[in-house]
């Protein structure tokens, strides 16, 4: 009897997993990161929630998501990208590297939503970027650079005043340098995954963000500040009361941007503009050591590969 039991629960918790559920939400949008001449790297997260609460945190929820792409603003002819499932382990992020792209190229995107794969119970706004022109054409391109978003200078409710303007000008892309949170001195300080995670969520939980990186595509950098702590390094201990280590600094940074595992790259955009975007803190020697040509922030490899490009 005992058995016929456990057999009847293990086939109840298996039914149970299949029934579908409620639809998760998205509530910080949509993102598309490193664009390049054929492909981007497309980014939702889904919620519990349609928006966030009085502290800026938004909570994740298990499902099921896809993206639907088009080079037609009304998704005639849109294809769709695999199913994926969204899950606790990556704070509920689904990201797709879509290949296959025509160079410079604007696409419309939005995001499925299901409690089951194949099933759309929740479809996203309409979102965009332009794919980067052929390296050899030569065009004109506007883009912007950011740093710091330290959330105690939030000088607007919905998110901070540049964005508004960025908006308007409306760039090609826009490189976001690090410290695209800060964990040492904004409030709560983050000391593990769960203070981590909120930093970014009520960043890029903002309106006016949500709204922008939505129509704007971005390539991300990470510094100290939303690595580990002011002029960190991967050596260094934790601080008095608790900060992250070198290997969830990396991992929430991978985890909450779309970006490539390796960090330093270049991307050419036309004949006339070529960006560089090194890493600073993966492979850095401690900062006390001694000052000989052996110190190094960058690391052999990098150096290697930045003096080739």
């Amino acid at each position: 009897m005992s058995r016929t039991i456990f057999f009847l629960s293990l086939f109840m918790l298996a039914v149970l997993d299949e029934l579908p559920g409620e639809v998760p939400f998205n509530a910080m949008g949509e993102m598309a990161g490193e664009v390049r001449t054929h492909s981007a790297i497309l980014q939702t997260r889904l919620t519990a929630v349609p928006e966030r609460d009085a502290q800026g945190e938004v909570k994740g929820a298990a499902g099921w998501a896809c993206f639907e792409v088009s080079p037609v603003e009304n998704f005639d002819g849109s294809w769709f990208t695999s199913w994926r499932r969204a899950l606790p382990e990556n704070d509920y992020y689904i990201k797709e590297l879509v290949g296959g792209l025509a160079a410079g190229t604007r696409y419309f995107y939005r995001v499925h939503i299901g409690a089951q794969p194949g099933q759309s119970g929740r479809v996203g706004p309409r979102r965009t970027f332009a794919t980067a022109p052929e390296p050899g054409s030569l065009r004109n391109v506007t883009f912007a650079v950011v740093t710091s978003h330290r959330y105690q200078n939030l000088d607007h409710p919905q998110g901070f005043e540049s964005y508004a303007a960025l908006s308007r000008l409306r760039p090609d892309f826009i490189i976001l340098t690090g410290d695209n949170v800060y964990y040492d001195s904004d409030q709560p300080v983050a000391v593990d995954l769960e203070t981590c995670h909120l930093h970014w969520h009520r960043i890029y939980s903002l309106p006016r963000l949500v709204s922008f990186f939505g129509l704007v595509p971005g390539y991300w950098m990470k510094d100290d500040h939303d690595y580990r702590f002011d002029d960190a390094d991967p050596y260094m201990p934790a601080r008095e009361g608790g900060s992250p280590d070198d290997l969830l600094g990396r991992r929430i940074f991978l985890e909450q941007v779309p970006v490539p595992e390796k960090t330093y790259r270049t991307v050419c955009w036309g004949a006339g503009l070529q960006v560089w975007f090194p890493e600073g803190r993966d492979f850095r020697s401690p900062n006390d050591l001694p000052d000989s040509p052996a110190k190094t922030m960058w690391g052999v490899e990098q150096r290697r590969w930045l003096e080739q490009s």
